[in-house]
Protein backbone atom coordinates (compact mmCIF):
# COMPACT_ATOMS: atom_id res chain seq x y z
CA UNK A 1 0.00 0.00 0.00
CA UNK A 2 2.90 2.53 0.53
CA UNK A 3 4.27 1.89 -2.65
CA UNK A 4 1.12 2.56 -3.96
CA UNK A 5 0.82 5.81 -2.76
CA UNK A 6 4.58 6.64 -3.22
CA UNK A 7 3.76 5.86 -7.07
CA UNK A 8 0.50 7.67 -7.13
CA UNK A 9 2.21 10.65 -5.76
CA UNK A 10 4.94 10.39 -8.47
CA UNK A 11 2.11 10.56 -11.12
CA UNK A 12 0.92 13.99 -10.03
CA UNK A 13 3.67 16.15 -11.53
CA UNK A 14 3.62 14.28 -14.50
CA UNK A 15 0.15 14.57 -15.38
CA UNK A 16 0.56 18.11 -14.81
CA UNK A 17 3.22 18.03 -17.50
CA UNK A 18 1.48 16.70 -20.35
CA UNK A 19 0.78 19.95 -21.07
CA UNK A 20 -2.33 20.18 -23.72
CA UNK A 21 -0.99 23.96 -24.46
CA UNK A 22 1.88 23.52 -25.29
CA UNK A 23 3.07 24.88 -29.19
CA UNK A 24 1.47 27.47 -31.17
CA UNK A 25 -1.85 28.99 -31.57
CA UNK A 26 -4.31 31.49 -32.66
CA UNK A 27 -6.22 33.68 -29.83
CA UNK A 28 -8.90 35.47 -30.52
CA UNK A 29 -7.04 38.34 -28.61
CA UNK A 30 -3.91 38.94 -27.05
CA UNK A 31 -3.60 36.96 -23.77
CA UNK A 32 -4.05 39.91 -21.25
CA UNK A 33 -6.39 41.91 -18.78
CA UNK A 34 -8.11 38.70 -17.13
CA UNK A 35 -9.93 40.50 -15.09
CA UNK A 36 -12.22 41.69 -17.53
CA UNK A 37 -15.33 40.17 -18.62
CA UNK A 38 -14.42 39.57 -22.31
CA UNK A 39 -11.64 37.54 -21.33
CA UNK A 40 -14.01 35.10 -19.98
CA UNK A 41 -13.09 33.03 -22.66
CA UNK A 42 -10.08 32.48 -24.76
CA UNK A 43 -10.19 30.34 -27.63
CA UNK A 44 -7.10 28.42 -29.16
CA UNK A 45 -7.35 27.06 -32.37
CA UNK A 46 -4.04 25.44 -34.42
CA UNK A 47 -2.66 27.84 -36.96
CA UNK A 48 -3.06 27.50 -40.79
CA UNK A 49 -2.82 30.43 -43.00
CA UNK A 50 -3.79 33.14 -41.46
CA UNK A 51 -2.23 36.56 -42.90
CA UNK A 52 -3.31 38.91 -39.76
CA UNK A 53 -4.43 37.94 -36.06
CA UNK A 54 -3.76 36.82 -33.02
CA UNK A 55 -0.75 34.37 -31.69
CA UNK A 56 0.06 33.10 -28.82
CA UNK A 57 3.31 30.55 -28.01
CA UNK A 58 3.25 28.51 -24.93
CA UNK A 59 7.11 26.98 -24.76
CA UNK A 60 7.75 23.97 -24.54
CA UNK A 61 10.98 24.39 -21.60
CA UNK A 62 10.70 23.87 -17.78
CA UNK A 63 9.83 27.91 -17.11
CA UNK A 64 6.45 27.76 -18.67
CA UNK A 65 6.29 31.26 -20.16
CA UNK A 66 4.12 32.07 -23.26
CA UNK A 67 4.03 35.29 -25.30
CA UNK A 68 0.99 36.52 -26.96
CA UNK A 69 1.36 39.08 -30.18
CA UNK A 70 -0.64 40.73 -32.68
CA UNK A 71 1.13 40.20 -36.50
CA UNK A 72 -0.08 41.43 -39.90
CA UNK A 73 1.21 41.65 -43.14
CA UNK A 74 1.70 45.59 -43.09
CA UNK A 75 4.44 47.60 -41.75
CA UNK A 76 1.92 50.49 -40.60
CA UNK A 77 0.81 49.58 -38.00
CA UNK A 78 0.94 48.85 -33.86
CA UNK A 79 2.39 45.57 -33.18
CA UNK A 80 1.70 44.65 -29.55
CA UNK A 81 2.90 41.84 -27.51
CA UNK A 82 2.32 40.11 -24.27
CA UNK A 83 4.99 38.31 -22.42
CA UNK A 84 3.57 35.98 -19.40
CA UNK A 85 3.59 32.44 -17.07
CA UNK A 86 1.20 30.18 -17.38
CA UNK A 87 0.94 27.32 -14.31
CA UNK A 88 -0.69 24.37 -14.65
CA UNK A 89 -2.70 24.04 -11.15
CA UNK A 90 -4.81 20.95 -11.65
CA UNK A 91 -5.16 18.33 -14.72
CA UNK A 92 -7.76 20.90 -16.25
CA UNK A 93 -6.92 23.99 -14.89
CA UNK A 94 -4.27 26.85 -15.89
CA UNK A 95 -3.35 29.69 -14.06
CA UNK A 96 -1.85 32.57 -16.77
CA UNK A 97 0.20 35.65 -15.26
CA UNK A 98 0.97 38.22 -17.67
CA UNK A 99 4.10 40.48 -16.89
CA UNK A 100 5.27 42.27 -19.45
CA UNK A 101 3.42 44.66 -22.28
CA UNK A 102 5.51 45.80 -25.21
CA UNK A 103 4.54 47.24 -28.63
CA UNK A 104 6.71 48.18 -31.82
CA UNK A 105 5.38 50.26 -34.84
CA UNK A 106 3.64 52.55 -34.93
CA UNK A 107 2.15 53.12 -31.60
CA UNK A 108 1.08 55.35 -28.67
CA UNK A 109 1.62 54.04 -25.33
CA UNK A 110 4.30 53.03 -24.24
CA UNK A 111 5.64 49.32 -22.85
CA UNK A 112 4.85 48.49 -19.09
CA UNK A 113 5.38 45.97 -16.67
CA UNK A 114 2.20 44.38 -15.51
CA UNK A 115 1.02 43.99 -11.60
CA UNK A 116 -1.34 41.42 -10.48
CA UNK A 117 -2.69 40.15 -13.84
CA UNK A 118 -3.61 36.75 -13.46
CA UNK A 119 -6.47 34.32 -13.37
CA UNK A 120 -6.89 31.07 -13.38
CA UNK A 121 -8.43 28.71 -16.41
CA UNK A 122 -10.69 25.69 -17.22
CA UNK A 123 -9.08 23.90 -20.16
CA UNK A 124 -11.47 22.44 -22.27
CA UNK A 125 -10.47 20.53 -25.30
CA UNK A 126 -12.91 21.13 -28.47
CA UNK A 127 -11.32 18.87 -30.87
CA UNK A 128 -7.58 18.44 -31.43
CA UNK A 129 -7.33 21.37 -33.44
CA UNK A 130 -9.09 23.76 -30.97
CA UNK A 131 -9.50 24.89 -27.08
CA UNK A 132 -11.68 26.63 -25.01
CA UNK A 133 -9.74 28.47 -21.65
CA UNK A 134 -12.98 29.09 -19.90
CA UNK A 135 -12.01 31.80 -16.47
CA UNK A 136 -13.04 29.94 -13.40
CA UNK A 137 -13.97 31.15 -9.79
CA UNK A 138 -14.95 28.00 -8.35
CA UNK A 139 -12.78 24.97 -9.71
CA UNK A 140 -15.56 23.12 -9.86
CA UNK A 141 -14.61 20.86 -12.71
CA UNK A 142 -18.50 20.18 -13.57
CA UNK A 143 -19.92 23.51 -13.14
CA UNK A 144 -16.57 24.64 -15.58
CA UNK A 145 -17.35 22.00 -18.33
CA UNK A 146 -21.15 23.31 -18.76
CA UNK A 147 -19.89 26.78 -18.67
CA UNK A 148 -17.82 25.44 -21.05
CA UNK A 149 -20.19 23.55 -23.13
CA UNK A 150 -22.33 26.51 -23.45
CA UNK A 151 -20.00 28.65 -25.19
CA UNK A 152 -19.99 26.16 -28.39
CA UNK A 153 -23.53 27.96 -28.91
CA UNK A 154 -22.16 31.32 -28.84
CA UNK A 155 -18.99 31.27 -30.84
CA UNK A 156 -17.66 30.81 -34.43
CA UNK A 157 -20.65 32.46 -35.39
CA UNK A 158 -20.27 35.01 -38.56
CA UNK A 159 -20.77 38.43 -38.14
CA UNK A 160 -23.04 38.73 -41.01
CA UNK A 161 -25.81 37.11 -38.88
CA UNK A 162 -26.62 41.05 -38.02
CA UNK A 163 -27.32 41.58 -42.25
CA UNK A 164 -30.59 42.70 -42.84
CA UNK A 165 -32.41 42.27 -39.17
CA UNK A 166 -35.31 44.58 -38.28
CA UNK A 167 -34.28 45.73 -34.51
CA UNK A 168 -37.31 45.29 -32.17
CA UNK A 169 -35.36 46.70 -29.23
CA UNK A 170 -33.35 50.16 -29.40
CA UNK A 171 -31.60 52.86 -26.55
CA UNK A 172 -29.43 55.16 -26.26
CA UNK A 173 -26.02 54.45 -24.78
CA UNK A 174 -22.67 56.05 -24.54
CA UNK A 175 -20.00 53.00 -24.58
CA UNK A 176 -19.84 49.65 -26.34
CA UNK A 177 -20.20 46.79 -24.24
CA UNK A 178 -22.14 43.81 -23.66
CA UNK A 179 -25.68 44.76 -21.58
CA UNK A 180 -27.25 41.52 -19.98
CA UNK A 181 -29.79 43.48 -18.15
CA UNK A 182 -30.84 45.16 -21.49
CA UNK A 183 -31.00 41.23 -22.29
CA UNK A 184 -33.25 40.04 -19.46
CA UNK A 185 -35.42 43.01 -20.45
CA UNK A 186 -35.68 42.11 -24.05
CA UNK A 187 -36.73 38.65 -23.12
CA UNK A 188 -38.95 39.50 -20.55
CA UNK A 189 -40.70 42.18 -23.06
CA UNK A 190 -40.12 41.24 -25.94
CA UNK A 191 -40.18 37.30 -26.26
CA UNK A 192 -42.56 37.69 -23.52
CA UNK A 193 -40.42 34.75 -21.00
CA UNK A 194 -41.70 34.05 -17.87
CA UNK A 195 -39.01 31.98 -16.62
CA UNK A 196 -35.89 31.69 -18.32
CA UNK A 197 -31.67 31.85 -17.88
CA UNK A 198 -29.03 33.87 -20.10
CA UNK A 199 -26.63 30.96 -20.35
CA UNK A 200 -24.12 32.12 -21.98
CA UNK A 201 -22.86 35.60 -24.01
CA UNK A 202 -19.86 36.49 -26.66
CA UNK A 203 -18.75 39.01 -28.77
CA UNK A 204 -19.21 38.40 -32.86
CA UNK A 205 -15.61 39.00 -34.20
CA UNK A 206 -14.85 41.97 -36.07
CA UNK A 207 -18.33 43.83 -34.73
CA UNK A 208 -19.00 46.08 -31.71
CA UNK A 209 -22.02 42.72 -31.57
CA UNK A 210 -22.78 40.75 -28.90
CA UNK A 211 -24.85 37.19 -29.09
CA UNK A 212 -26.84 35.81 -25.78
CA UNK A 213 -28.10 32.65 -25.40
CA UNK A 214 -31.22 32.64 -23.60
CA UNK A 215 -33.30 29.65 -22.46
CA UNK A 216 -36.59 29.50 -21.63
CA UNK A 217 -36.76 27.38 -19.01
CA UNK A 218 -40.54 25.94 -18.92
CA UNK A 219 -39.50 24.79 -22.60
CA UNK A 220 -36.00 24.12 -22.86
CA UNK A 221 -36.06 26.26 -25.86
CA UNK A 222 -33.02 28.67 -26.70
CA UNK A 223 -33.54 31.64 -28.69
CA UNK A 224 -30.25 34.24 -29.74
CA UNK A 225 -30.57 37.55 -29.05
CA UNK A 226 -28.16 39.90 -30.35
CA UNK A 227 -26.81 42.74 -29.30
CA UNK A 228 -25.38 45.50 -31.87
CA UNK A 229 -24.05 49.09 -31.43
CA UNK A 230 -24.51 51.66 -33.89
CA UNK A 231 -24.19 55.26 -34.73
CA UNK A 232 -28.40 56.13 -35.11
CA UNK A 233 -29.30 58.77 -37.77
CA UNK A 234 -28.97 61.59 -35.42
CA UNK A 235 -25.05 60.95 -34.67
CA UNK A 236 -25.87 59.12 -31.34
CA UNK A 237 -24.39 56.33 -29.71
CA UNK A 238 -27.38 53.41 -29.70
CA UNK A 239 -28.16 49.49 -29.28
CA UNK A 240 -30.45 47.63 -31.32
CA UNK A 241 -31.56 44.10 -30.19
CA UNK A 242 -33.09 41.75 -32.28
CA UNK A 243 -33.53 37.52 -32.01
CA UNK A 244 -33.11 34.89 -33.86
CA UNK A 245 -33.77 31.16 -33.82
CA UNK A 246 -31.41 28.29 -33.45
CA UNK A 247 -32.12 27.13 -37.17
CA UNK A 248 -31.29 30.93 -37.76
CA UNK A 249 -28.00 31.04 -36.02
CA UNK A 250 -26.94 27.64 -37.27
CA UNK A 251 -27.09 29.25 -41.05
CA UNK A 252 -24.08 31.23 -39.44
CA UNK A 253 -21.97 29.23 -37.83
CA UNK A 254 -18.50 28.56 -39.30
Amino acid sequence: MKHIAIFLLLCVPSMYAQNPLEGEWITNSLLINFKVEDHNLFVLTQRKYESFGYNTVFGKNNKNQYTSYYFAPCGNDCFPSITGTFEPIAPSYVRLNALKFEQSGDCKHRNEKLHNDTADYYIYKVSDKKIFLVKSTSKNEKEDQEKAKNYLLVTCIKDNVVYNRKTKMEIEVKGMEPLPAQIEKYATDILQLKNFKILVYNGLEDRAAWIFAVKDLTTGVITYVIQENYIDEKGKEAVGFFDCTEDEVEKFRQ
